[in-house]
Order: C-alpha cells, then structure tokens, then sequence
C-alpha cells in the first residue's frame, strides 16, 4: 500500500493540542489519526491512502486527483475546513472531535445505482459492530434513535462517471459551539449513544472504509437489489410514516413512506399516487411544511 502524507503527525503537535475536549475520552478517543496503523487494518482494501493534516475537502482531493483510479484510493485527514453537504450545504466540523474522510471508487462505467445508500449501510453497519448503534434518515444521514445527526455523506462524480467520491462526516464528539452552528436538525456525538468502549478514529476509519470497499463492490456486481434489506435493517423510517418530501424548486410536499425499490428510489404516496422518487430529501413532520 502507499502512503502520501501532506503534513502528517502521527503522534500530535501544536496544531491539535487546543482542539482536544477535556476529560479522558477526548484524549483517547479523538486522537490525530495513526498512518503506520490504518494501513495495518486496511490491508489491500485501498490501493493508497492520501492524508493531510488540514484540508478544505477531502472530496474535492479526490476530485482533483491527478491519477486515473484503478483500485479504491482513501484520502482522510485531521482538520477539514470547508467541508460540504448536499446541494452545496456548509459541512461543520470540528478537527479531531470529527472523523472525515472520501473513498475515491473506481466504477468502470458501471450506473452505480444506489450508491449513496449503500455508503449509509456501510458506515451504520460499522458503527453498530463498534458498539454505535446509528440509524439512517433518507437518503443516507446517520442518526440516533432521536433522530439527532450523528453524520453524513456526500456522494459526486469523478472523471465522467468513471469513479465516485463518497465522502463521510461524523460528529465523534457534539460540543455545544458545535451544535449551535448546526442548528437545525439537531446535532448529537456517536459517544453519547456508545457502549462502553469507543475505538479511536484510527479504528473507526479503517472498520468504515473497509466495510464500505466491500459493500461498493457487491454493489457494482450484483446491483442495489440484493440490498435493500440491509437498507431497511438500519432506516429510521417505517411504512405509513408521514413525511414532507422536497421536490423540484424546494417545494415542499406532504406524503407517506412506503419503503425503497430494487434500483434504491424513495416509494412515498403523494396526493393520493404511489410515486417513486430518486432524489429527494425528508422532513420530518407534516405540520407547518
């Protein structure tokens, strides 16, 4: 495996000691990830992991890439300071009480159909396994049982198709500044929901994107079919939910959850007509939509 480390500090500097949180957990859990040791537990799942201590965007390291993808490449970091989400949303986050990273995946043309949903059970299949028990609102935001935001992902194109950036945020820890910028949904930390062992970035990392490699390439050889119900052991949703779906413009629509479909559309009933909906997003409460 090869490294390329733009800044890396394997074992702390300056730069990280005023982000740590008091108290044990921030110091053993939120710790400057370990190179030597992610590519340990990595092993070929990727073909490079490309780090930087501080970055604007991971996605937009994978974008700019100046190599054709052959085999999964992970860029990752410490500090991102102009992260992203969907439809050009601000991404907050803060240094090493975050876990942010993109898998640049090489599709070879193939559609890909329900990527960014099989990015969410990855990274909710992981999480569980480390002892997180995440759920996911549509399409792929983490959450906890009260549909508080634990992560997200953002998923975009590389090279005419021929590879995808999926990239992953989560709020290791939720300070009260931090939640404060998020505002609106409300914000949670995964160790406020954790069992009694957290592993540290560096294992969470690696269990993510291991799992994630695995599950993209189930993906691109079988297809989103075989994993709906994998998406359906983790959603948050349930059959008759009454939700507001945003549409064409951002107009807001009432409607009722129905589930997913083989090629991961959204299946809601909308003014009386079963519809199917391939992007979109959910709001919770039909009230004052």
């Amino acid at each position: 495996m090869a490294f390329c480390a733009s800044g890396a500090t394997l074992t702390g500097s300056s730069e990280h000691e005023g982000e740590k949180a008091a108290g044990s957990l921030s110091s053993s859990f939120c710790t400057p990830l370990d190179l030597i040791r992610l590519g340990e537990l990595l092993g070929h799942a990727v073909e490079s992991i490309q780090f930087k201590a501080s970055t604007a965007s991971t996605n937009d390291d994978a974008i700019e890439w100046n190599r054709l993808a052959t085999a999964p490449v992970l860029f990752a970091c410490d500090r991102q300071t102009a992260g992203r989400g969907r439809h050009g949303r601000k991404w907050e986050a803060a240094g090493l009480e975050s876990l942010i990273f993109t898998l640049l995946f090489p599709t070879a043309g193939s559609a890909m159909n329900g990527a960014s949903l099989v990015a969410g059970i990855a990274t909710a299949e992981a999480l569980g396994k480390a002892g997180v028990p995440a759920l996911l609102k549509w399409p792929n935001d983490l959450v906890d049982g009260r549909r508080r935001k634990l992560g997200g992902i953002l998923v975009e194109s590389r090279g005419a198709n021929q590879s995808l950036a999926i990239g992953i945020g989560i709020n290791l820890l939720a300070s009260a500044q931090l939640r404060s910028r998020i505002g609106t949904p409300p914000a949670a930390g995964i160790a406020e929901i954790a069992g009694s062992h957290l592993p540290d970035r560096t294992e969470l990392l690696a269990a993510i994107a291991d799992n994630l490699v695995q599950m993209l390439d189930s993906l691109r050889n079988c297809g989103f079919a075989k994993l709906v119900g994998r998406w359906q052991d983790y959603t948050i949703h349930h059959p008759g939910e009454e939700i507001v779906v945003s549409r064409e413009g951002g107009k807001r629509q009432p409607a009722t959850y129905f589930g997913i479909s083989d090629c991961g559309e959204l299946i809601c009933m909308i003014d009386g007509a079963m519809q199917r909906i391939a992007s979109t997003e959910i709001h919770e409460h039909a009230a004052g939509y």
